[in-house]
């Protein structure tokens, strides 16, 4: 009977153009959305989706946000509501009360709510409330848990009013620790320098708190109204500003979010106007990148006209302050980052909100627009909610297809007011490395690197320049460890992918590095790596016949000379191959499969006539329990 082996020759196909990667994928850049939704006094909202922003009022009949300063409000990572508070009672994502009993925080605080998710259970929020100082009773800073899948999924505050710091200053921030698993909640006690941060991780609140000292201290005296106050963390939670009304002041420190301590920098006394009613600092916000402060400085008392004010301090720039609504309507009061890289802005009692439309630029060249948005029916007021900081950390520039010979795609987040943009890619082997073109562009990088993207926008014969950094990762090497494989027939072989990679999958759906081939045919594996780079290799699987001559004549003209079986010398291990006389006498033998006879018995030149050979061996990667393969034949030596 026949034998025969089939040889799969391994055919490499890059992904230039064969293959393309996959995006998104598990190391695409996902944008934040737990602070997709916004609920404000009195009863307005908006709604942010990556199609933009639009209006999105609390359901008619509504009366939770109907007086609240502030509030706290929290989306789950793909920004469907969850849950929103004005400091004294919790609504679901249903617009449903599910407090019980009130909280101990109090609406009239800039700050009366912030929601933070438990790290590892996504469906408990810790909600920190802050009460307002007065005359009578204050209740500091507390916490209440807020379970949002029980009660069959409507939620239910399950824990009430633990209480953090009695005397705190009505102000409640959080950002992330360093560790991205867990947050940092800040307060600042009264008459005191002391910052209290408190760690929240998996394990719930820890109330023992990391204290720091630094900055001036705050009054409990009521009539001073310096804790009418906010704090707010910049969206990378490196930096912090607090706001004192009664103080007039604006006080900077840094924010080490590894050990939760708190640093001084410096302060600003804000600009006053000259009127019967006294004003102060209002609402606070950073600009995305950090280098501005933008706050509202409104009067103690609501008259027919509102006097109000907004202001950028460039924290770059030696703490330049600029009024920005200069010839606008004075009727400027919250302030709050969205995750579309603008700052917005609430106006007293109008219909429309601003928006700070390019907060990184310094003085007026940040562009406010006193009627950015419409919020139809409802009117806006007083303070927007109050976030984890992390939650509007977003890149300016987002970028996708981080692969070698992808053509890397970059896309501004925040395009208002841009004619042009020049890129310098930092890739000086590319003929495309410095180009002029709009605020989406797509780049292929000459080599596999870490590279600083420079890009300078341009508008109304300005120019901003900027820059991010971007890693173009490898592509997965050779995927097989040798460049063929063989197959006998009713036999199998295993064949191996690379090592080491994330993910395989092979044709038929399988997912393991290894594949046993047991026919002829087509065998592609997909091999993806952990920086979610992918390559492709495909096995062909044909027949090949390993033939044994029947004779030759060694007698040196260059022709048939020699015997030797016909085949791939690699396919083969384990190897004999011998031959014998018509006495059966072994007259040559070897374990070596490219070795061939020359007719030689030793050095003695073997007669004309019939020989018979003996064959043995097994296939490199055969899984079989068979044994050695043997063959036996005969050969004519001619003379």
């Amino acid at each position: 009977m026949k034998k025969y082996i089939f040889i799969a020759l391994l055919y490499l196909m890059t992904a230039i153009n064969a293959f393309t990667q996959i995006y998104p994928n598990r190391c695409s850049y996902v944008i934040p959305k737990q602070a997709d939704n916004w609920f404000f006094r009195t009863n307005a909202g908006i709604k942010f989706s990556d199609a933009g922003v639009i209006a999105n009022n609390l359901p008619a009949g509504s009366n939770g946000i109907q007086w609240a300063n502030g509030t706290g409000v929290i989306s789950d990572a793909d920004g469907n509501l969850m849950a929103y508070s004005d400091g004294m009672r919790v609504w679901n994502k249903n617009h449903e009360d599910i407090s019980g009993p009130f909280l101990k925080g109090d609406f009239g605080s800039l700050q009366p709510a912030l929601f933070v998710p438990n790290p590892s259970l996504s469906h408990v929020l810790y909600v920190f409330t802050t009460d307002i100082l007065t005359p009578t009773d204050f209740n500091g800073l507390n916490y209440s848990i807020v379970d949002t899948k029980a009660k069959a999924g409507t939620g239910e505050v399950i824990s009430f009013n633990q209480s953090l710091l009695p005397d705190a200053v009505s102000v409640v921030c959080a950002t992330r620790n360093s560790d991205m698993n867990s947050y940092w909640v800040l307060s600042k006690k009264l008459q005191s320098t002391e910052f209290h941060a408190f760690l929240v991780d998996g394990n719930g609140v820890n109330t023992t708190p990391k204290i720091s000292n630094g900055g001036s201290i705050i009054s409990s005296e009521f009539s001073t109204d310096e804790a009418t106050a906010m704090m707010k963390f910049s969206s990378k939670g490196d930096k912090i500003a607090l706001s004192s009304f009664g103080k007039g002041t604006i006080e900077f420190y840094n924010f080490d979010k590894s050990s939760g301590t708190v640093t001084y920098v410096n302060s600003i006394n804000v600009p006053l106007p000259v009127s019967v009613h006294k004003h102060g600092p209002h609402n606070i916000e950073f600009s995305p990148d950090g280098t501005k402060l933008y706050f509202t400085v409104v009067k103690k008392r609501v008259e027919a006209v509102n006097l109000s004010y907004l202001y950028q301090c460039d924290l770059s720039a030696g703490m330049t302050v600029t009024k920005i609504n200069d010839g606008k309507q004075e009727d400027v009061w919250g302030l709050q980052l969205g995750r579309d890289g603008k700052i917005y802005v609430s106006r007293k009692n109008n219909a429309f909100l601003g928006a700070i439309e390019n907060p990184n630029r310094a003085g007026l060249g940040c562009n406010y627009n006193e009627n950015a948005l419409s919020l139809g029916s409802a009117t806006g007021s007083q303070g927007f909610p109050n976030f984890v900081s992390s939650f509007l950390d977003v890149p300016p520039v987002l970028f996708e297809k981080k692969c070698y010979k992808d053509l890397t795609e970059f896309e501004f987040v925040n395009k208002s007011n841009i004619n042009s943009v020049t890129w310098n890619f930092g890739d000086p082997d590319s003929p495309d490395n410095i180009v002029s073109g709009s605020t989406s562009i797509a780049h292929m990088f000459s080599k596999p690197g870490n590279y600083t993207i420079t890009y300078t926008e341009h508008f109304g014969g300005n120019s901003w320049t900027d820059s991010i950094k971007i890693t173009v990762n490898e592509l997965p090497g050779t995927i097989f460890e040798k460049d063929s494989a063989y197959i006998i027939n009713g036999a199998s072989i295993v064949v191996y992918a690379l090592p080491n990679m994330y993910s395989y999958y092979w044709q038929d759906g399988s997912e393991s590095i290894q594949y046993t081939v047991t026919q002829p045919g087509d065998y592609t594996v997909i091999v993806e790596n952990m920086n979610c780079c992918l390559n492709r290799d495909t096995l062909y699987v044909t027949e090949l016949n390993i033939r044994m001559p029947t004779a030759f004549s060694p007698d040196g003209n260059g022709i048939n000379d020699y015997f030797r079986p016909i085949g791939p010398s690699d396919a083969v291990v384990d190897y004999t191959l011998s031959i014998f006389n018509k006495w059966g006498q072994m007259v040559w033998t070897t374990n070596n499969f490219s070795d061939k006879w020359d007719g030689k018995v030793g050095s003695t030149i073997a007669p004309t006539g019939l020989y018979n050979w003996r064959m043995s061996f097994n296939v490199a990667g055969n899984t079989m329990n068979e044994g050695m393969i043997k063959l036996n034949g005969t050969l004519m030596l001619f003379r």
